[in-house]
């Protein structure tokens, strides 16, 4: 394993936004509040180009080379690291993908480059992984930043995230900033859709994942109705993380800029009526509520870290499902001359006061759908959650559990 050689920018400085807080209180529970992002595809990346790519990339983005110091994060601290190994120890059980970030010393990102036999020229496979805590960044800043990587890689040069904005400044400058919304109402704790019955204190994430053509139409709303005909009591509540970006475009910032949206669901919710709802909420700016008025009274995930504390109640989970549809990547983004991505995906985190993760992220060749939950969830339930999202955007019932590794490998990337 090697430490990107980057340039210390010891000037950057910035608050902790209030959405990364949230993130650093669920860290105190347990919550490992990782963002993994997985580009896998054929051709190959030769090492050390790559580590001199991941150096560049990161010279001029000093947000994702920082330490945390209490309500600040400051600039210069380590360059991410980055290790290549066979493609076949890269896999879901990877301590790699589970093991915390230290956002206190850092380094707060990790790289992981699988690459397959050099017996297999023909077709040689690769499979690069990112992984970085969500208290430093979200997964639209994390993605332009790997983008950043590739461009590196080509011979172009990197765009750069030099901005010090956090999420205020960015609703500050929304045109919608000063007109409040009717405060959400507190979601109350409900059982997990994915659990027959009991609830779980389990921790470790574990992934589902269906593939399906491109889907040109909204993800979020098919998803949101899958969920509810999941449910296992009357009502539940959704959770829907929007980029702030989208008031400020053009912002070149890698802080966590997510706020999310929540929106109650009841077991006859359907996609039509669920996106009608996202869609009215973000021409309203509700995304803004937080930053209107008190955020730990009307932010979509735990209030407090005592509410978070209560999650894992008898009641079950706040938040049935948080849903993040990353939109449409371009997938060229992430290619060189010599490798050609295939899919890009990710794998959502499991956090105290949610049931359950689903990422959705669409490509020219594929909609990938990713189901994040807990290790002792009902595998038959899980399943059937995804390829009822799968089949209703015209995919075919194919999720499957992500391969893990054998126990000899499992714990051996770090």
């Amino acid at each position: 394993m090697s430490s990107a050689t980057a340039a210390v920018d010891r000037r950057y400085r910035r608050k902790l936004s209030r959405v990364e807080r949230t993130y650093v209180n669920a860290r105190t529970l347990g919550a490992n509040t990782l963002i993994r992002l997985v580009v896998d595809g054929v051709g190959s990346i030769e090492p050390a180009a790559f580590d001199a790519a991941v150096a560049a990339a990161s010279s001029v983005a000093p947000g994702l080379s920082v330490r945390r110091r209490g309500a600040t994060w400051h600039g210069g601290g380590p360059a991410p690291v980055v290790a290549h190994l066979p493609i076949d120890r890269l896999h879901c059980d990877a301590a790699f993908f589970h093991d915390p970030i230290d956002v206190t010393e850092g380094p707060v990102v990790r790289l992981a480059v699988g690459h397959s036999d050099p017996a297999d020229a023909a077709r040689p496979r690769t499979r690069i992984a990112a992984v970085v805590d969500h208290a430093v960044t979200d997964g639209h800043g994390f993605t332009a930043w790997l983008a950043d990587v590739f461009r590196e890689l080509r011979g172009e040069q990197a765009h750069g995230f030099p901005s010090e904005d956090a999420d205020i400044d960015l609703a500050r400058r929304a045109p919608k900033f000063g007109k409040r919304s009717a405060p959400t109402p507190t979601p109350e704790p409900r059982p997990s859709p994915l659990r027959r019955s009991g609830v779980s204190t389990e921790t470790t994430a574990c992934w589902y994942r269906a593939e399906l053509p491109p889907v040109t139409e909204p993800v979020v709303g098919h998803i949101v109705a899958a969920v509810a005909g999941s449910l296992r009591s009357d009502t539940g509540s959704v959770s829907i993380p929007v980029d702030l970006r989208r008031h400020s475009p053009g912002i070149r910032s890698t802080a966590n800029l997510s706020s999310p949206v929540a929106l109650s669901i009841t077991r006859d919710t359907d996609a039509r009526s669920a996106q009608s709802t996202v869609l009215m909420a973000l021409m309203r700016g509700r995304e803004l509520d937080p930053y209107r008025s008190d955020y730990r009274a009307s932010n979509g995930f735990a209030r407090s870290l005592d509410s978070a504390l209560g999650t894992d109640s008898d009641g079950g989970h706040p938040v049935t499902a948080i849903i993040s549809d990353h939109g449409v990547i371009d997938e060229r983004r992430f290619s060189t001359a010599s490798f050609e991505p295939l899919t890009i995906s990710t794998l959502p985190m499991v956090v105290p006061h949610a049931s359950m993760f689903v990422s959705a992220v669409t490509t020219s060749r594929a909609t990938v759908l990713t189901l994040g939950c807990r290790r002792d969830d009902d595998p038959a339930l899980c399943l059937n959650l995804l390829n009822s999202a799968s089949v209703a955007l015209g995919g075919a019932a194919n999720a499957a559990a992500l391969p893990g590794g054998g126990p000899a490998d499992r714990g051996s990337i770090r």
